[in-house]
This record gives C-alpha cells, sequence and structure tokens, in this order.
C-alpha cells in the first residue's frame, strides 16, 4: 500500500549529515558493508545500532543488535529511494580475549523508488513574486528522477525561506505530500505553499548615542512603507558593519501577523572606539625594506567627519597623506574628502619631491563600481637623466575601480579593474597641458581538470595601458610620464627601467604604456601556510612613437602567509637582452 510521508524524517537527515568514523584501529568492531554506493552505505554505518557496541559486549547483546538491524537498514536506504532491499548478515565472534567480533552486511538495494507525479504551487501575493518564479525554476524535483527525500524537505524548506525573506509573514504549506507505492516502484509529491499577503517595513527604531539619529538612518538600505527585502536587511547591516563606527550591529524585524501587515525594525548599535592605530613592514624588490604608520579618527564629531593619516617609507619611496571626510547621501556609498600629502622618489635615473593637495568626491556606482571625481592641485621638482625643473599643476580627473573577488586575500576567482583619467589646461596656474588615461586589470581563474596534473592551478593576467596627450614629453613632470620595469610591471628588468632615452641612453620616460603578464600557479603543500610553485611571462614597455615590448619569463615560489598575504620569490629572465641577465623580484601581499 502506499504510503503518506506528511511530516520531516527528522533521523533520515540526521543520517545523511553523519559520515563514515575515524579509521579503525586494530582490535576494534570491524562492520563491512557490501553492495552500495558510498553514499548509502554511509548513512547505512550511521543507522546501525550495533556499530556503537563494544569488543567485550556479551554475545546476547551483540545477536539483539543484530536482530535490529535489518529494519535499521531499511530506514537508512528509504531516504534514497531504496524501499525493497534484500540484506544478508553474517556475524562473526570474537577470536580469544585479544580479538574483536566482526559483522558483514551484504546488501541488495533492490528497484529504486523514482518520481512519478511533482507539483509544485504557489498561491496568494507571491505568485506573481519574480523571485518565487526563479526558485520553482530551480526545482530539483522532477518526473522520472530517483527518490531522494532529502532534496524534497530541502526544497521544502526553501520555499519557506523564501516566503520569510520576502515578507509573507503568513505563508504555510498548505498541502505537503510525499506518497511512496513501493509496489509500483514510483512516488508521487505535492507541495502547495498559500503565502498570505507580502508585509511591509514598518518604523525603524534605532538604538545608538554616538552619531546624529539623521545620519545613521541614512544608512538603511530601504524605506518604511517598501515592500519587505531580507536583502534590503542584509546590505543594512554589512553597510553599519563596514562604515567603522560600529562595533556591534543587530537588526531584529518583528515577524508578527498584523492588521497593518507592516514589520516593525528595532537596530541596536554599540559604538567602535574613536581612534584606530596600525603599523606594518614589508619588502619589495623595487622599493627596498618598508613601513607603514596609519591614524584614524573614526568620530570627530556626531556627524561622522574622519581624519586619516598614513605614511610609508623605503629607500626608494616614501609618502604621506592627511585626509579628512565628511559623509554625504548614504554614508557607506558616499563621502567628501580633503586631503593634503607629499610623496618622495628616488630611482638610479629619476628623482621626485611632490606636495599635493585636492578636494574629492566618492560614490559607489551601479555593479560595484567605485568613482571618486576629483581637483587637484601640485607642485613637483624632478631631475630626470639631465633635466631639472619644477611643475605646477592644476588638474581635474576621475577615478574608477571595481574589484570582484572570492576571497580578499587568497582568491581562487576574481577580477580588478581600475581606470584614471586626468588632465590640465595650463592657462593661468598650470606649467604644461595635458590629458592623461590609465588603464589597469588583473583576473584570476582556478583551474582543475581531473585526472592530470592540473589541480589547484590558477590562471593570472594583468596587463596596463596608458596614454598622454601633450606637446613634449619633457613638459611633463617625472610623476606623470610612464616607465616600465620591475615587480609589478615586467619581471626581469629593474624599476622604472624600461623607456624612451634621450641621447645620452638615459630612460626618461614616454606618452605611452604596454605591458601585460601572464603566470600560472599552483600550489602543493599544507602546512605552515601553502607553497606553491608559478610560471610567467611579462611583456610591454613605455614608449613615444613605435612600440617595442620587452620579455621577461621565469619561475618562482609562493607562500600564503597566514596574514598579510602572499609571499613571492621570483627568478626572472630578460629574454630580449643580450645575455639573458637574471633578476631577483620579492614581492608580499594580497594577489588582487
Amino acid at each position: 500500500m502506499p504510503r503518506v510521508l506528511s511530516r520531516p524524517l527528522r533521523a533520515t537527515v540526521l543520517g545523511l549529515c553523519l559520515g563514515l568514523g575515524t579509521l579503525q584501529a586494530a582490535k576494534n568492531p570491524k562492520i563491512l558493508i557490501e553492495g552500495l554506493d558510498s553514499e548509502p552505505a554511509e548513512n547505512v554505518r550511521a543507522f546501525l545500532s550495533l556499530r556503537n557496541t563494544p569488543c567485550d559486549a556479551p554475545t546476547w547483546r551483540l545477536r539483539a543488535r543484530l536482530r535490529k538491524a535489518g529494519a535499521e537498514i531499511r530506514k537508512a536506504l528509504e531516504p534514497f529511494g531504496y524501499y525493497r532491499p534484500h540484506i544478508e548478515q553474517t556475524l562473526t565472534p570474537a577470536a580469544g580475549p585479544e580479538g574483536c567480533w566482526q559483522a558483514r552486511f551484504r546488501i541488495d538495494p533492490g528497484p529504486r523508488i523514482h518520481l512519478r507525479e511533482v507539483q509544485v504551487r504557489v498561491t496568494g501575493a507571491a505568485e506573481t513574486d519574480p523571485a518565487f518564479h526563479e526558485l520553482l525554476a530551480r526545482n530539483p524535483l522532477h518526473p522520472g528522477d530517483p527518490l531522494r527525500h532529502d532534496r524534497y524537505e530541502a526544497f521544502k524548506r526553501a520555499l519557506m525561506n523564501l516566503a520569510h525573506e520576502r515578507g509573507y509573514v503568513e505563508a504555510r504549506l498548505r498541502t505537503h505530500r510525499l506518497v511512496v507505492d513501493p509496489e509500483a516502484g514510483s512516488a508521487d509529491i505535492e507541495l502547495v505553499l498559500a503565502s498570505g499577503p507580502r508585509y511591509r517595513f514598518g518604523t525603524t527604531r534605532i538604538e545608538q548615542d554616538v552619531l546624529e539619529p539623521q545620519l545613521v538612518r541614512r544608512f538603511l538600505e530601504y524605506e518604511e512603507g517598501d515592500p519587505y527585502d531580507q536583502g534590503a536587511i542584509d546590505d543594512t547591516q554589512r553597510a553599519l558593519v563596514g562604515s567603522g563606527y560600529f562595533t556591534r550591529v543587530m537588526i531584529q524585524p518583528a515577524f508578527e501577523p498584523s492588521p497593518e501587515r507592516r514589520i516593525p525594525i528595532t537596530i541596536r548599535l554599540e559604538p567602535a572606539k574613536r581612534n584606530r592605530y596600525a603599523a606594518g613592514v614589508g619588502y619589495a624588490t623595487d622599493i627596498g625594506p618598508r613601513f607603514s604608520l596609519e591614524y584614524e579618527n573614526r568620530r570627530l564629531n556626531r556627524r561622522g567627519h574622519r581624519l586619516r593619516f598614513s605614511a610609508t617609507g623605503s629607500p626608494v619611496k616614501s609618502e604621506g597623506l592627511l585626509t579628512y571626510l565628511v559623509p554625504h547621501g548614504n554614508p557607506s556609498k558616499e563621502n567628501y574628502d580633503l586631503s593634503a600629502g607629499f610623496k618622495h622618489e628616488v630611482t638610479d635615473n629619476t628623482a621626485s619631491d611632490i606636495a599635493r593637495a585636492s578636494i574629492g568626491r566618492s560614490d559607489l556606482l551601479p555593479w560595484d563600481w567605485r568613482q571618486r571625481i576629483f581637483l587637484e592641485f601640485s607642485y613637483e621638482d624632478f631631475d630626470v637623466a639631465d633635466q631639472a625643473e619644477a611643475s605646477l599643476l592644476l588638474m581635474a580627473g576621475g577615478i574608477w575601480n571595481r574589484r570582484v573577488t572570492d576571497d580578499p586575500v587568497y582568491p581562487t576567482e576574481g577580477h580588478r579593474l581600475n581606470l584614471e583619467l586626468r588632465g590640465s589646461a595650463g592657462a593661468l596656474v598650470s606649467t604644461t597641458r595635458f590629458v592623461q588615461a590609465i588603464g589597469r586589470a588583473k583576473w584570476i581563474h582556478a583551474l582543475d581538470l581531473p585526472g592530470t596534473f592540473i589541480h589547484q592551478t590558477r590562471v593570472l593576467l594583468r596587463g596596463e595601458a596608458g596614454t598622454t596627450l601633450v606637446d613634449e614629453v619633457t613638459d611633463l613632470p617625472e610623476s606623470l610620464r610612464f616607465f616600465a620595469g620591475g615587480d609589478q610591471s615586467v619581471r626581469g628588468f629593474g624599476y622604472k627601467s624600461l623607456g624612451p632615452h634621450n641621447a645620452g641612453g638615459e630612460v626618461i620616460g614616454g606618452r605611452h604604456l604596454v605591458t601585460a603578464s601572464l603566470e600560472f600557479d599552483q600550489y602543493y603543500f599544507e602546512k605552515w601556510g601553502l607553497w606553491g610553485l608559478a610560471a610567467f611571462v611579462d611583456a610591454g614597455n613605455a614608449f613615444n612613437q613605435a612600440f617595442k615590448p620587452k620579455v621577461g619569463a621565469g619561475i618562482g615560489l609562493r607562500w600564503r602567509a597566514p596574514i598579510g598575504g602572499t609571499i613571492r620569490l621570483d627568478l626572472a629572465f630578460a629574454l630580449t637582452e643580450p645575455g639573458t641577465p637574471v633578476r631577483i623580484h620579492f614581492t608580499m601581499g594580497p594577489d588582487l
């Protein structure tokens, strides 16, 4: 006769979640299960009460539990659609006081139950909700498929979870039937979700005392009266946590039926410490040993103004920046900034000292693009080869960047895009007139080809291109000229060692830049971090007219340190240079 299963099979879910235990040592009981695939066999082992019987258990207890094994095995196989198994079982008692018993089960699971009719419907306001249309399109229950109880239960939960996330407070499963007919080898499913009306956001009560209430409300990703959406609550949570103003954020919707069909929201916020300090050290072949210092006052006042200072120092490059931030609009996405800073850089062929001040506005655009529009005033005193000059520039421009990654420190999938546009009109303030555009991109993709050596292998593509419209490249200060070579450019060549030359053979930088890199890395050992090897080829150059790329290639050692990102040691060969000179590159930090 058909059996109606109208409630979750709690034991089934428990059994499906349990796996094989640790490998049994000598003189431990042995339970041998033959004839089943791994997943049903694991569930059978989890259901057997015999597995908890010690070696010194009396024979009568062993035989009593063995008599229960048939029913336990049948119960364990039902979630996979096997309702008519044939079971042979044998028990070998312990051989002597030092031995242990052994049980063997030969199981023929028999014919598998398949789904015959599947009816899943949504009634009420959710019937026209696009989110439910998408969920029903992903329904894993199809006529002709083998019966899996766990998939049936999971889809029931998915229906109710989505109803909760979309504000259908009164939703219920009006019908949830799984009818199994072992004789016919078939099962029928009927699920009907009665959603009821969709509730809307009610009043939001915010408990905090460090910022102006109207400023905190600007973090909300919803408005009172909007249809309820858990995604808006999650976005609000992320915005408040990421703001740095608060160390703990608790958002509590009140899901209770009401005549008003509104869901009140309570937000409790605990403030973060006002001041933040950070220091760090590092090393890169381009600039040598480096230290960094950071300070931030997260709340200068109740209007959420911030003050940040950062400084880095190394034998090649040192800089500092002081920034005052004023939130506007949604503070998690939009702010104004006033900044002032300096930069000092010395290479084998160039020297530059820059003082700058700027005002800017930052916004979060669609598709996770971040934008900063700025106006900057800078003074630069520079030496390039035999040219020693000073420049004064009033520049306007914009920076747009986007980063998508599955892990901020060790990504296996992701990309980073950066676009910059800046220019100066010359006229009364600036010493030169120019327009410059720069684009940078990096893409990481994981490869895993079963049956081959390609496992945990990543492809890393990197590219940079820039161009400048200017009368003479020598009219540009050193910081706005393009150079190539170095750890993040073309490996095998020194930092800023590639580009157009003057009559004396010294590199002076160019109007244009193109570089590209292709790298493969593969990780092998997981102890004290993850070790790996890499192979790469880089190419590119800075130029004024004809593009003559330089090419470097080599191999590298990688270590995913517990903190701080990846440490990279590369041995690079300058393939386009006479004698193919070798250069070592050492860097550390996140891949994106």
